[in-house]
């Protein structure tokens, strides 16, 4: 039959959302990629996902009677659905809830309110990734049969060969010693050695270093518990380059059921994570300047707080306006005040510490975050380089402009419980005191 006479199944998503008016733009943004069901409880969720299992889990955390962790807990435990993707859906921003999450076993998080745009790719993303796992599983089992199949007939060997030298993903088969016996040719595609080059030798000739003697020290004891492992892990190629795979590592037995063989089955993912990355920097970071945005902003701000608290430091927020930026817009034009916005957010990040925080806030507004201050007098210099990094001449093709910048300063702790909101509240009073008396300034906050 054609390939375009067959009907296409969407991939079925479930979210779970006690509240599921929360999802309605992500799912007018996925209905047309995927078949979006809802529940509107965790009992509810796994009853559905039962009945007709999705191919991803979208679960709000915050949910009465039973919330997303222990929702998460019981999918993870029950064997039709342990293997079901999950990723979170919250509001929270507590590193603790994420590690909690990730450590019950869902993939990732998405956090309120939705950036739909990224979150649509994300789930993309996890979908074929999920997918490619699939596949990868049923081409090992596939392969596996083949090779038992091998030792019994001539017919099945040279099936199980055409398999193995057909095969897109990389396969290296290993004897109990963990000696390579044989290679594809999608292994040399892959890794860059050849047949000749690795046989006789052990795998770990692929070792990247990223990932720890108790990592394989685990992942061993899991293949010889229950036959088989699968998972991600970085290898170096043999021009050194480091790339990520998508592995399933299975034990072949003999006829008396004892170990004869361990097969490796992997494919080269690595642009698949390098697109993640790329879409987690556009989630965090100014298009224009390439700096932190307000999400990363609040992230790297209650961080500081806690840590100030934890190390008995300081930490200093700092409101930065440009003054003049409006007229070289006006004047120039927006090519060149972006130029300049680009130009003077650099100067001032060269004239911070590495541990700070420079975020563009938003128009001509940036936002800096002083960790690690044992007081307030140790912010004086920083500040005083940013108001000279500001009003530093900036050259636009023909044309020179210069600007200048006023800055409000707050500190944190205070004698009063404060919160972010409250410090990036003060620091945008003292920068509006700052302009008041003259511009080209710091100025710390004062309640009276």
């Amino acid at each position: 039959m054609p390939q375009h006479d067959m009907p296409f199944d969407k991939p079925k998503i479930l979210a779970i959302d006690d509240t599921p008016v929360n999802l309605m733009t992500l799912g007018e943004a996925l209905k047309h990629e995927f078949d979006l069901q809802i529940a509107t409880s965790g009992a509810q969720g796994m009853a559905q996902a039962r009945l007709t299992p999705p191919d991803l889990i979208l679960l709000d955390i915050m949910m009465p009677e039973m919330d997303g962790f222990e929702t998460c807990r019981r999918l993870k435990a029950d064997p039709q659905l342990k293997d079901i993707p999950v990723v979170f859906i919250t509001a929270l921003h507590e590193l603790g809830s994420e590690v909690t999450g990730l450590e019950l076993g869902a993939l990732d998080y998405i956090t309120k309110p939705i950036q739909v745009e990224t979150a649509r790719q994300r789930i993309r993303n996890l979908v074929e990734r999920e997918r490619l796992r699939q596949q990868v599983i049923q081409q090992r089992d596939q392969l596996e049969a083949d090779i038992r199949e091998r030792l019994v007939t001539e017919e099945k060997l040279k099936l199980a060969a055409s398999v193995f030298a057909s095969a897109h993903e990389g396969i290296a088969i290993t004897n109990t010693l963990g000696d390579i016996i044989d290679v594809n040719q999608s292994f040399t595609r892959i890794t860059g050695y050849q047949r000749d080059e690795v046989v006789g030798k052990n795998p770990r000739l692929l070792n990247s270093g990223r990932q720890s003697p108790e990592f394989y020290d685990l992942l061993w004891q899991e293949v010889q518990a229950k036959g088989h492992w699968c998972g991600e892990i970085w290898n170096r190629r043999k021009n050194g380059e480091v790339y990520a795979e998508m592995l399933n590592i299975t034990t072949v037995q003999n006829a008396q059921g004892q170990p004869q063989n361990f097969v490796a089955l992997f494919s080269d993912i690595t642009a698949l994570k390098e697109h993640e990355q790329e879409l987690d920097h556009i989630a965090h970071h100014d298009v224009l300047t390439g700096m932190p945005n307000r999400s990363l902003l609040w992230d790297r701000l209650r961080q500081g707080m806690n840590q100030a608290q934890r190390r008995g430091q300081q930490l200093a927020v700092v409101f930065i306006d440009l003054d003049g930026f409006k007229v070289v817009n006006d004047t120039h034009g927006h090519e060149a005040g972006d130029q300049l916005l680009r130009t003077l957010a650099s100067r001032m990040k060269q004239n911070l510490r590495d541990g700070d925080t420079l975020a563009r806030f938003g128009g001509d507004e940036f936002v800096v975050v002083m960790v690690d201050l044992n007081d307030h007098a140790a912010s004086t210099p920083l500040l005083q380089r940013l108001l000279e990094a500001a009003a530093q001449p900036v050259q636009v093709g023909d044309i020179t402009l210069q600007v200048s910048a006023s800055l409000g300063v707050t500190f944190y702790p205070q004698s009063n419980d404060m919160d972010a909101e409250d410090l990036l509240r003060q620091a945008d009073q003292a920068m509006y005191q700052a302009k008041l008396a003259g511009k080209n300034r710091y100025q710390l906050f004062s309640p009276t």
